[in-house]
C-alpha cells in the first residue's frame, strides 16, 4: 500500500481518475441532454420568440451549438468538483479500510441522489435560459431584464438580482456575472427581453458569439 503522500502526488494515477471521471461525466451531460436539456433549450426559443412577436423558426437553432460548447464546460466544472472531492475524502479518511472508506465515499455528496437532482435541475434551467438569450441577440433586442418568480419559495437573493438588473445591455452580464438569469443552483427566475427595441426585426439578426460562460465581474 502507498504512502499518502505518495499517492497524493502520483500524477499518473489522477491523470488516470480525470479521464474516468471525464467519461462519467459525458455520459451524465448526454442523459440530461437528451432527456431534458434539449426539449428546455427549444422550449426557451420558443418563449422568447413569442413575447418578442417573431417567429421561432426564423431564427438558427443553436441547441447542437450549446450542446457540444456548453457541455465542456459543465464535464470540466464537474470533473474538477469530484478530483477535488474525493482527494479530501483520500486525506481525512488514510488507513481507515476499503470498505470503510468505501461507506465514506457514498456518504459523500458525490454519489448523492440531491446532488445529481440539483444538478439535473440547474442545467435544464440554464439551457432555457441560454436558449432565450440567443433568440433575443439573433433577434436584434438590446436590453434585457431580471425577473423573479415572485411567490412564497422566491428567495432574498433573486429578489436583490430583479432590483439590481432592469433594462441591461443584453450583451453584457448581469451584476452576478452571468450572462443569463441564474442566482444559484436551483434557480427559477426567467430573463426578460426589450420587445420594443427599435432595431428588432423577424429575420434572422447577427450571428451571435459562441456560447462561453463570461469571466466574473471583479
Amino acid at each position: 500500500m502507498p504512502d499518502l503522500e505518495d499517492l497524493l502526488d502520483d500524477e499518473e494515477f489522477w491523470d488516470s481518475l480525470r479521464k474516468n471521471l471525464s467519461l462519467n461525466n459525458q455520459q451524465l451531460w448526454d442523459i440530461i441532454w437528451e432527456s431534458g436539456g434539449e426539449p428546455a433549450f427549444r422550449l426557451g426559443s420558443k418563449r422568447v420568440a413569442k413575447e418578442l412577436g417573431i417567429s421561432w423558426k426564423d431564427i438558427p437553432f443553436r441547441g447542437q451549438e450549446y450542446y457540444i460548447s456548453h457541455g465542456r464546460e459543465v464535464i470540466e466544472q464537474l470533473t474538477d468538483a469530484d478530483l477535488s472531492q474525493i482527494r479530501d475524502l483520500v486525506e481525512k479518511n488514510w488507513g481507515i479500510g476499503e470498505k470503510a472508506f468505501a461507506r465514506q465515499a457514498e456518504a459523500s455528496t458525490l454519489a448523492s441522489p440531491a446532488r445529481l437532482k440539483t444538478i439535473y435541475r440547474t442545467e435544464i434551467h440554464l439551457s432555457n435560459e441560454y436558449a432565450g438569450l440567443h433568440q433575443a441577440l439573433d433577434a436584434g433586442v438590446e436590453t434585457k431584464s431580471w425577473w423573479a418568480i415572485g411567490d412564497e419559495r422566491t428567495c432574498d437573493i433573486c429578489v436583490e438580482y430583479e432590483a439590481e438588473n432592469q433594462e441591461i445591455p443584453v450583451e453584457e452580464p448581469f451584476t452576478n456575472g452571468k450572462m443569463v438569469v441564474d442566482g444559484h443552483p436551483n434557480c427559477r427566475c426567467r430573463g426578460m427581453y426589450n420587445e420594443r427595441s427599435p432595431n428588432l426585426n423577424s429575420a434572422a439578426g447577427r450571428r451571435v458569439a459562441p456560447f462561453r460562460a463570461p469571466k466574473a465581474i471583479t
